[in-house]
């Protein structure tokens, strides 16, 4: 162990958050240029190699985030048993509210596979491509060139339906960006849209990061003066005979549970991107 998880020098602590995002440019390169093409090589089944890829993450990705904690900067906590249809990695599509940075590695470390939205720019990034395509990922819109609008989105919704018909699952942040401080923004419609055409479960996660560290437009130089500590929980599986008749009731009724649930401000009015990918960031 580095450093204890006790109280640290603050300048100490923004150095080793400085450090870590370092680490993770060399690692990721690692993962995506060795690690995931090893971990696919002799495989030739198309969603074989999807499953192979999204597993060596899960376990590259507890790496990366077991040197994190180490070095005292966040303590994490995640389910002790997952429920079979994380555990089995059987079809569902998997939400949660998106308060930091890292989430969707906190995510991917805690769901031994996954597949997730990934942010169109992902796609265009030298160290993030490679792991992206060879998991099988789904490119959010944005990431097909010559493609936009309503078109994209269909396009983009099909693919989500067909990753779920084919044995997978798929994990959304329906905020489509970084919650606000202390608030929920508007669920758009694609993972409750994809939810009821593939006719699978929807899982909702939670996660609860205290003092927040991380969020939209935040510096990663602003570190709190306490070690943060991220929770992870899965707050309710909906099976698909308990859906209402149409995704705007469903995703009404979701998002309400969520602002009931984590206690949040219900910022409804604020502008949203149109799309609603995991952006992929940096999990006992």
């Amino acid at each position: 162990m580095l450093v204890a998880h006790g109280p640290m020098p603050k300048l100490l602590r923004i150095l080793l958050t400085g450090f870590s995002f370092f680490v993770f440019s060399s690692f990721g390169a690692f993962v995506a240029y060795v690690v995931l093409p090893l971990a696919v090589r002799g495989i030739r089944d198309p969603l074989e190699r999807r499953k192979a890829a999204q597993r060596a993450l899960h376990r590259a990705t507890g790496v990366y985030i077991g040197f994190m904690r180490r070095v005292g900067l966040f303590r994490l906590y995640t389910p002790k048993e997952l429920p079979p249809i994380l555990a089995e990695a059987r079809p569902a599509v998997i939400i949660s509210n998106h308060p930091a940075l890292l989430d969707i590695l906190w995510l991917v470390h805690t769901i031994p596979q996954a597949t997730f939205l990934a942010k169109a720019d992902w796609f265009r990034n030298p160290l993030i491509a490679p792991i992206l395509r060879l998991g099988g990922h789904v490119p959010a819109p944005g990431a097909r060139p010559g493609t936009e609008g309503a078109a994209e989105s269909r396009a983009v919704l099909d693919a989500m339906v067909e990753t779920l018909e084919s044995g997978l699952n798929l994990v959304i942040f329906p905020e489509g960006t970084r919650s606000p401080p202390g608030g929920l923004r508007p669920f758009h419609r694609g993972a409750f849209e994809a939810a009821m055409r593939a006719k699978v479960p929807l899982v909702c996660m939670e996660i609860r990061v205290d003092p927040p560290i991380l969020l939209k437009g935040q510096p990663w130089y602003v570190v709190p003066d306490v070690t943060p500590t991220v929770s992870i929980s899965v707050r309710e599986i909906i099976e698909p005979e308990d859906f209402p008749a149409t995704t705007r009731r469903l995703r009404r009724l979701v998002r309400q549970r969520y602002v009931e649930s984590l206690g949040v401000r219900d910022v409804s009015g604020m502008a949203q991107p149109a799309t609603e990918p995991a952006t992929l960031a940096a999990s006992p």
